[in-house]
């Protein structure tokens, strides 16, 4: 049997020679018939989805062309030696049309739209080595990361490759700026020696990296509920800025309200963005934005200058709205992260960072604040919270988990909630030199009148030798001495070095800052991200044997209920203030 699925829909094409139970004179007749089906599928669904050419497309099939190769008892190649096209998951339908890359998807499942062509080529390849076969690529670094990893090489490690021989950041020789990876695979269920960079290994994952765990990474139950994407308001309206902008109003209107009614700062709270957070030396937000809460309309209403304000700039918006709880709860901010107000309170600050940022900082938010949807926030406080997540360990795993946007990566909630925090009883070190990091960066933007982007900008530079950012680079080592030796990994040194993030062109470059950054080795940092991915693996066995079920994702966010679901007021983040009669 051979399947295709030609625009949508799914053809079975029974090859006709093989069905012995029949006669030859029916055999013939069914054949015919399926070779008008064929014909028609291939004049009338196929060919409008080609491309115009000036020849036809002459199919190749691999048993067809080497049968010597495939009709023997251990089918399949001895070797296939592959330098594949890069193209990225988003662009093959795009220059090899839709159809062909659903066939690729559905061909070679489980795969996702989103993996490299690289990964298809690799399944193809070893579907096509005979048992104890090899095959050798040359592959770019995404071959081990992503939707690229989970299609290609997990697939193949799962069902029966072995990685054998693996070189990484091999530079391409010429003068293209081009590092790529190369590795061999073989089919075959024996044990094998395995040279990772020319090092004697036990096994090599799917990360191209030392050690047993090659699939994606999961939830832990230890980390769930505390990661939350911030708060969607959809309506600038609900904003006061300067300037204003699409529909939001200034901070003298504010102020104004404000000097008429002082009961009306209960539902203002200041407006946390990634821009502000990185921008300023204080992580304090330059605007503010109404918040009703959970309110009913006629509770709303109380607050008749700022509801007006909404009711004028937000609902028109929120009418056309294909979403109905965002039409009927207008007054209301979209989502919201429920969980963030009662921890504020309890505990005065929680962690925050920036989905997208070039660097890796997290700070502490204050009572009073609402952040944006383009924050995540933590349900954390501690000191030693902060050590952790801003430690050079937590970055390393960031970076097989987080995706990129350009030179900046994208934060998901993904990448705390499968992290594998260090479960210490003793946490006085990481309190302290947590403490003594935050406070020390704290003082020192405040002085400089820096944020986190211009401060990070200074660490990471090989030109800068003030004595603040040496100090600054002193105490991040020591805490991430703290933070490994939570783990119980006292052998992985700490030392950092200017490495460049990823290969430049010096001469196209030109006089832009180069991306390096003051960091671990990609040796020791490969280390680290081996040993997280292990004990990943374990703790997801220990929920699973716990009775606590792995999840993809955490639940999301609750949106406002209907309007005749609503809940009374909740209290305020400011306490003491009352509502207007």
């Amino acid at each position: 049997w051979a399947g295709l699925r030609l625009n949508g829909a799914e053809v079975m094409l029974n090859t006709a020679y093989e069905r012995c139970d029949l006669p030859d004179p029916a055999r013939e007749r069914e054949r015919k018939a399926m070779r008008v089906r064929v014909e028609q599928i291939l004049r009338f669904d196929v060919t409008e989805s080609l491309p115009a050419a000036p020849a036809g497309l002459v199919p190749f099939h691999w048993e067809l062309e080497f049968p010597e190769v495939f009709n023997r008892d251990c089918h399949g190649f001895d070797a296939v030696v592959a330098n594949p096209p890069f193209l990225g998951g988003t662009l093959i339908g795009g220059h090899l049309g839709l159809v062909y890359h659903d066939y690729l998807v559905e061909t070679y499942s489980p795969a996702t739209g989103l993996a490299d062509l690289i990964a298809f080529f690799l399944r193809r390849a070893f579907e096509l080595i005979r048992i104890e076969g090899t095959l050798g690529m040359i592959a770019t670094n995404t071959v081990a990361q992503g939707d690229t990893r989970s299609t290609g090489l997990e697939c193949v490690l799962r069902q029966g490759g072995k990685l054998y021989r693996v070189q990484r950041r091999y530079k391409w020789p010429g003068n293209a700026t081009v590092v790529v990876s190369l590795f061999q695979v073989q089919k075959t269920d024996k044990a094998l020696q395995s040279l990772l960079d020319g090092v004697q290994v036990d096994r090599i994952s799917a990360y191209l990296l030392a050690g047993t765990a090659d699939a994606t990474p999961v939830v832990l139950s230890e980390n769930k509920r505390i990661c939350y994407l911030g708060t969607k308001i959809w309506g600038s309206g609900f904003v006061f800025e300067d300037p204003p902008a699409n529909g939001s109003s200034s901070l003298a209107e504010l102020e104004h309200i404000l000097s008429q009614d002082a009961r009306n700062r209960a539902v203002i709270f200041a407006y946390l963005g990634g821009e502000d957070f990185s921008t300023s030396p204080t992580q304090h937000p330059s605007r503010f934005v109404i918040d009703f809460g959970t309110m009913s309309e006629d509770e709303a209403r109380r607050w008749h200058a700022l509801f007006s304000i909404v009711e004028e700039r937000v609902r028109p918006v929120r009418l056309n709205n294909k979403q109905r709880n965002y039409r009927e709860n207008w007054w209301l901010h979209a989502n919201r992260v429920e969980e963030a107000g009662p921890y504020l309170q309890r505990h005065g600050r929680l962690l925050a960072l920036t989905c997208y940022s070039q660097h890796h900082a997290f700070a502490f938010v204050e009572r009073g604040t609402i952040a944006q949807n383009t924050m995540l926030l933590f349900l954390l406080h501690e000191n030693s919270d902060f050590a952790v997540t801003q430690s050079r360990v937590h970055e390393a795993w960031v970076r097989i988990v987080a995706t990129t946007l350009g030179d900046a990566r994208r934060y998901t909630t993904a990448c705390f909630d499968t992290f594998p925090r260090p479960l210490c009883d003793d946490r006085a070190q990481l309190e302290q030199t947590g403490a003594r990091y935050y406070d020390f960066r704290s003082h020192l933007m405040k002085s400089n009148d820096e944020g986190l982007t211009k401060t990070y900008n200074r660490f990471h530079s090989p030109d800068e030798r003030s004595p603040e950012i040496l100090t600054l680079r002193e105490l991040h080592a020591a805490m991430d001495r703290a933070v490994l030796d939570a783990y119980g990994w006292t052998d992985i040194p700490t030392e950092c070095d200017f490495l460049l993030d990823y290969e430049i062109d010096e001469l196209e470059w030109g006089v832009k800052r180069k991306p390096y950054r003051y960091r671990w080795s990609d040796e020791i940092r490969d280390k680290v991200v081996a040993r997280l991915l292990e004990l990943n693996r374990q703790r997801a066995e220990e929920d699973t044997s716990a009775g606590v079920a792995n999840e993809s994702a955490k639940p999301k966010k609750r949106a406002p209920e209907s309007a005749s679901k609503v809940k009374p007021a909740e209290p305020t983040l400011f306490s003491g203030e009352d509502a207007p009669k």
